[in-house]
């Protein structure tokens, strides 16, 4: 897989996976992810994980 692909597919799993944790929440929120190399090995429920973990500390 090339590495454009691969970034792709990152942040549309990103999207999805910060869209599902933020529904619901009625603060306006900015937020912004600096991905690491690892990331691209995460399944999308550990990435799901990780950012409920990172929301709960924001809030």
């Amino acid at each position: 897989m090339g590495s454009a692909v691969r970034r792709n597919r990152i942040k549309r799993r990103l999207r999805a996976a910060v869209a599902e944790q933020v529904k619901g929440s009625s603060k306006g929120l900015d937020i912004a992810i600096l991905a690491k190399p690892s990331l691209f090995e995460l399944s999308y429920t550990e990435l799901l994980s990780c950012l409920g973990h990172l929301m709960s500390r924001i809030q």
